[in-house]
């Protein structure tokens, strides 16, 4: 037991020190230094399916960028809201977006990447920014994205953006992202390993250089990847193309989902997938969880009901709690959500079981009134 419970400890302040280190390393975007004398085109690309309450907020903020040489497309992925009206009101109101209507959806796509594969059919420029319809962009995110990737020399440069929390599921829920996406893998690995699979990368937003994209397939190589941002990084990397994950909570807003059913359904049809739908990738780490993160609470408490203060379980949840309010400092989340972890780490590990349970079954994952199989998306 003296051995178990010294490996944990361990293990968790190791955790803890790679966390820092990685606050170290993740570099904010920024526009210093000298401006271009003839800035690359960059095509601006959102794709919106059943955006209505999220459309126009997103196209305020990217019309009133600073960036002196962009073009705004958006694609209306056959809504079944009012999305298409809104964009047409906002096209009459800024001439310069141009507004396009999706096809159908084939055999074999997921949506959004089918998406983003119609929006790259459009675009003339020398980058493309995928960017999602939920997104609000302070006025300088492209031009200091654009920057970033070019002082960084990268073919694919992705964010941390903020993520907006404000009902119980988004206090459950958002706090575990930052968690799992900055504690276990050493982002110097990530920004400068050329190793395909150590790559970080989300969705809302995802700068590309145009010419490497076209040159791995952009999305028609990843089309049925319901993991979509991941993929395309791995693609990338594989390539010989460099990726780097930025800082970008000072630039770009994003809500993911405000609703228990929403955080359900969106993580369960990619939770396995991340883990390349292998149990035996998962299931060591699930296990690794459940030791490092579960189990010491119940200890801690086992032993605070026996009115024994045990050295191993305290100082065990004291590195936990100070991993998470070393997060909570940085990404400005409110540090009394910390005492939700346990039970936000369990819900997440029956989200993944259940994303398990739904490739196995080949069950069916309904996702913005579409139905998609995470088996056949492996």
């Amino acid at each position: 037991m003296i051995l178990y419970n010294s490996i944990i400890t361990i293990a968790l302040f190791a955790i803890l020190l790679n966390l820092l280190n990685n606050f170290r390393l993740l570099k904010p975007i920024s526009k210093r230094g000298k401006s271009h004398t003839k800035p690359p085109l960059v095509s601006v690309l959102v794709p919106a399916r059943n955006e209505s309450e999220n459309i126009e907020k997103c196209i305020n903020s990217l019309v009133n960028q600073d960036y002196p040489n962009f073009e705004l497309i958006v694609l209306d992925d056959n809504s079944e809201d009012d999305t298409l009206i809104k964009l047409q009101k906002l096209k009459e109101r800024y001439p310069q977006v141009n507004v396009y209507l999706g096809e159908n959806l084939p055999e074999g796509w997921t949506g959004k990447n089918f998406a983003c594969h119609t929006l790259s059919q459009y675009a003339k420029g020398e980058w493309y920014l995928f960017t999602d319809s939920d997104t609000v962009h302070r006025k300088d995110s492209i031009s200091s994205s654009v920057y970033s990737a070019i002082r960084e020399k990268a073919k694919l440069l992705s964010i941390m953006p903020e993520i907006v929390i404000k009902t119980l599921p988004e206090r459950l829920f958002i706090p575990i992202i930052h968690f799992a996406l900055l504690s276990f893998f050493p982002l110097r690995i990530i920004n400068t390993f050329r190793y395909p699979k150590a790559v970080i990368a989300l969705g809302p937003f995802m700068l590309i250089n145009a010419k490497f994209y076209r040159m791995i397939g952009g999305h028609e190589n990843i089309k049925n990847k319901i993991v979509d941002d991941m993929r395309l990084a791995y693609e990338v990397k594989k390539h010989g193309g460099k990726t780097v994950f930025l800082d970008g909570k000072d630039k770009v807003t994003v809500r993911f989902y405000k609703d228990f059913k929403s955080f359900w359904n969106g993580f369960s049809k990619n939770s396995f997938g991340a883990f390349e739908n292998y149990p035996l990738i998962l299931l060591p780490f699930l296990l690794s969880i459940i030791c490092l993160y579960i189990i010491p609470y119940l200890l801690f408490f086992y032993c605070l009901a026996h009115f024994h203060l045990a050295l191993f379980p305290f100082s065990q949840i004291l590195l936990i709690t100070l991993h998470r309010f070393f997060l909570s400092v940085r990404f400005k989340i409110n540090p009394w959500l910390i005492f939700l972890h346990p039970l936000s780490l369990l819900l997440w590990i029956l989200i993944v079981l259940n994303s398990v349970r739904l490739t196995l079954l080949n069950i069916n994952v309904p996702w913005k009134e579409r139905s998609y199989s995470p088996r056949k998306a492996q």
